[in-house]
């Protein structure tokens, strides 16, 4: 599976999910600080599940329409 772990996903869940053999493009290592609107726009031009903590994305993409990666996946 390909992932986009956004910055507040703890760096090992990123390794487990590694050790297993997805594919992770985590925020915190490639650039750090960014806003959601961009993580969600690199989750959806790379076609690939986001992984967050965050229930912000829920409303970028259902109150403001913005175009929605493959999955959401929002874990507490």
């Amino acid at each position: 599976m390909e992932i986009v772990a956004d910055e507040c996903v703890g760096q090992h869940i990123v390794a487990r999910l590694r050790a297993d053999g997805h594919i992770v493009w985590y925020v915190r290592e490639q650039q750090r600080g960014i806003g959601d609107p961009t993580v969600l726009q690199i989750a959806t031009n790379q076609q690939r599940w986001l992984l967050t903590r965050d229930k912000d994305f829920g409303e970028l993409v259902m109150k403001k329409k913005l175009a929605p990666p493959y999955g959401v996946v929002l874990y507490r």
